[in-house]
């Protein structure tokens, strides 16, 4: 399974990084509810909430390695009508520092950009 998820990660990287351009579109399905949350400052575990519209949000992890990549530990929550947060899904991806990332989980699409903290 551990292959499986690098080569997903690793096919997503490289499909982002060949068809990135500074002023690209974000195309999405109709049902998906994409979410660029762009350049996102990182420092080694300290999490970081960003809203993802609606009655979502999102926390992000982050944990600086030393080769120079983040690995982004991602909990998707939702607040549903009795105000009950609910934990959607809990991905977790690596990538280059400054390089763009993209995490889908169902109809949720997010893109960032992860940059270590100076």
């Amino acid at each position: 399974m551990k292959n499986h998820t690098s080569l997903t990660i690793l096919a997503l990287v490289v499909s982002l990084l060949a068809g990135c351009s500074k002023h690209s579109a974000v195309t999405t399905s109709p049902n998906s509810k994409a979410t660029d949350l762009g350049v996102i400052e990182v420092s080694d575990g300290t999490p970081i909430q960003q809203s993802l519209g609606g009655r979502r949000a999102c926390v992000i992890t982050p944990t600086v390695l030393k080769n120079g990549s983040v690995s982004l530990s991602i909990a998707i929550m939702e607040t549903n009508s009795a105000g009950v947060v609910e934990t959607l899904a809990t991905p977790r991806v690596q990538n280059l520092a400054g390089q763009p990332v993209m995490v889908s989980v169902g109809d949720i699409v997010i893109h960032l950009t992860p940059k270590i903290k100076p």
